[in-house]
């Protein structure tokens, strides 16, 4: 783990106002997973290891006050001084906001600081600044040098473009930003932000901002500057533009129609029909095999790992003919049995197509389940553990990726009964079946696991992964890659793709 990653972007945000990160964001920043302690205290004491990170950049580490995933960066009372972009703490909204514009900020400047409102000079900024205003939202600017501004912040002319910043930089840049505009105003879940700026500005504060659970659009994403000019000016806004697209058509991230909902009833409608919460659903072809990952939490472990370029009741029958073909399914003993699962793996009829991955990945998964779990993998879930904990603990397995992670841990509810706390906070998996389903019916107008995620939060906040087996389930059945049943499909009667195929 990159722990200097922290270090600059704690540096580049400037020690002058606090800050709240949870252990993801620094996760994300660091490029690594934290050590398992950092739910102790003592971790985060700044007389620490790892507090050399945080106080050399100015900034003090305190739990008070946090959530359980969560760390506050305090400044340093000897680091405190006035930056030239204004981070005093402001008061809450009198009113409450439910959208914010944000600006992009554009090469011609003036040559003197000012305040940022009036640093940027061209005709498509005036536009776009004219807009901002007209609308009655809040509204700030994305600056690749200074982060998130005010209007009223007093900056002086840079000349950073974000474009010829590296993919690091451009990510903390995003996740600076969201970090400030969650001081600024506050918590955005539910919040519409609408982003006026190049592709380069949306693509990098895009996924911090979902990450929020912020509502995220880009209204004039893929137009011209040409384009963008003409859609500021109010009567042309209804003009069309190509295929019969307006340009004051949105272009989302995400955005939500009023048939959203509808569909996410649909989906919720179809697994009360379908599911039966209190029979086990087939997971394999055979009972047996089903049997088995009920029994031992280890063969459901390595069913999750195994699904993956095959087909799903291929997957979920593996433990039971890998325990056959080897005489055993004990951790203890396969952490050390790389080349003899190598060779049953891809002993033919093969269980995986790869061969080489699986195998790999299934010993440093009994390692791990020794060494982290006393060779007990119902450790990893025990009921009562707060879901996103039982996320995190899934991804740190070698080939479990967000993707399978959601996936099990709504098969761990839904069908195993584990009763996990904050179930506001399950996901669906960004899964090819999924996907298509939510771009078809026009749930998502952006093929990424953060848009997609977004969405099911937003339409089930309560839980949002409960969208995730029905939609697996049409994907597979009806929603098909070709030749899809549109006629016979439970989302018929709302889906957006078969309406119009009707017409």
């Amino acid at each position: 783990m990159a722990w200097t990653g922290l270090t600059d972007y704690l540096v580049s945000v400037g020690g002058s106002a606090e800050l709240t990160l949870r252990f993801a964001d620094i996760e994300g920043i660091c490029g690594g997973p934290l050590p398992a302690s950092r739910k102790y205290p003592a971790f985060w004491s700044n007389s620490s290891t790892y507090a050399k990170h945080w106080v050399s950049a100015g900034f003090n580490a305190s739990r008070a006050r946090c959530a359980e995933d969560e760390v506050r960066f305090v400044p340093r009372a000897e680091n405190a001084h006035t930056s030239e972009v204004s981070e005093a703490p402001r008061p809450a909204p009198a009113v409450s906001i439910d959208k914010i514009v944000l600006l992009g900020c554009v090469k011609t400047k003036q040559a003197a600081p000012s305040a940022a409102a009036d640093l940027y000079r061209s005709p498509l900024f005036e536009r776009r600044r004219s807009y901002a205003e007209d609308s009655g939202a809040p509204w700030y600017i994305l600056s690749a040098e200074y982060g998130l501004l005010a209007p009223n912040d007093h900056v002086s002319p840079y000349d950073t473009h974000l474009k010829d910043m590296t993919g690091d930089y451009r990510k903390a840049w995003g996740e600076w930003c969201a970090v400030r505009l969650c001081h600024l105003v506050g918590d955005l879940r539910g919040l519409s932000v609408e982003i006026h700026a190049g592709a380069t500005y949306v693509d990098a504060i895009a996924p911090a901002l979902h990450g929020r659970g912020a509502l995220v659009t880009a209204p004039l994403a893929g137009l011209s500057q040409g384009q963008q000019l003409a859609w500021y000016s109010p009567p042309s806004r209804q003009r069309t533009y190509g295929r019969n697209r307006r340009l004051d058509e949105p272009k989302p991230l995400t955005v939500e129609h009023d048939h959203h909902r509808e569909i996410a009833r649909a989906l919720l409608d179809y697994r009360d029909r379908t599911m039966d919460p209190h029979a086990a659903i087939p997971l394999s072809s055979n009972p047996a095999a089903d049997l088995y990952l009920r029994e031992d939490p280890f063969a459901f472990l390595i069913a999750v790992i195994f699904d993956e370029g095959i087909d799903a009741e291929r997957a979920w029958a593996a433990p039971l003919e890998l325990r056959r073909r080897l005489g055993h399914l004990d951790p203890y003993r396969l952490r050390s049995q790389l080349a003899e699962v190598t060779a049953v793996i891809g002993q033919k009829p093969a269980m995986h197509r790869y061969t080489e991955q699986i195998p790999e990945a299934v010993c440093l998964a009994a390692a791990r389940v020794c060494d982290q779990y006393g060779g007990n993998a119902a450790d990893i879930w025990p009921d009562g553990l707060p879901v996103h904990e039982v996320d995190r603990r899934l991804q740190e397995f070698k080939r479990i990726g967000q993707k399978k992670a959601a996936m099990a841990v709504e098969i761990l509810i839904s069908q195993f009964h584990h009763q996990f706390t904050d179930l506001d906070r399950t996901d669906i998996a960004y899964d090819v079946q999924v996907r298509r389903v939510f771009l078809r019916t026009g749930l998502a107008h952006w093929d990424s696991a953060e848009a997609m995620i977004a969405v099911a939060r937003r339409l089930h906040p309560e839980r949002p992964g409960l969208l995730d087996l029905p939609a697996w389930h049409i994907g597979r059945t009806y929603c098909r890659p070709t030749n899809p049943l549109c006629d016979t499909c439970p989302l018929s009667g709302c889906c957006p793709k078969h309406i119009d195929r009707g017409r």
